[in-house]
């Protein structure tokens, strides 16, 4: 049974650092992307 639940943390925590890290990065993508035409807006 722990080995079980071990396993499933093991695992929501490789998935969350995951998410984390990809949605940083799209994160940081969108917001280069919107700083180019905010300027030529502004």
């Amino acid at each position: 049974m722990l080995r079980a639940i071990f396993r499933v943390l093991a695992i929501v925590v490789l998935c969350s650092t995951a998410v984390g890290i990809t949605t940083s990065l799209t994160m940081a993508d969108t917001r280069d992307v919107g700083h180019k035409p905010g300027d030529r807006g502004h």
